[in-house]
């Protein structure tokens, strides 16, 4: 369905030590909706009622909210 990053360190501002970053991304079948982070074992599912509501173009805002989204 989509992705997100989560920034676990970020840059110093001097440049000795780098960003550390998660990888999140979600994925959907009938049943569920699942959750894998970057080192993590498996698939995690998340308590969604209805897993089909969450697409592509509406993942981030109804993962995160409407005021999460950013727009350019």
């Amino acid at each position: 369905v989509g992705s997100s990053v989560e920034v676990v360190s970020p840059c110093d501002g001097n440049g000795k030590s780098s960003v550390k970053v998660n990888y999140v991304y979600y994925f959907r079948d009938k049943n569920a909706l699942y959750l894998y982070k970057s080192g993590q074992e498996g698939l995690k599912k998340l308590n969604i009622v209805n897993p089909k509501e969450y697409t592509e173009e509406n993942f981030l805002e109804k993962i995160f909210g409407k005021n999460f989204i950013v727009e350019k």
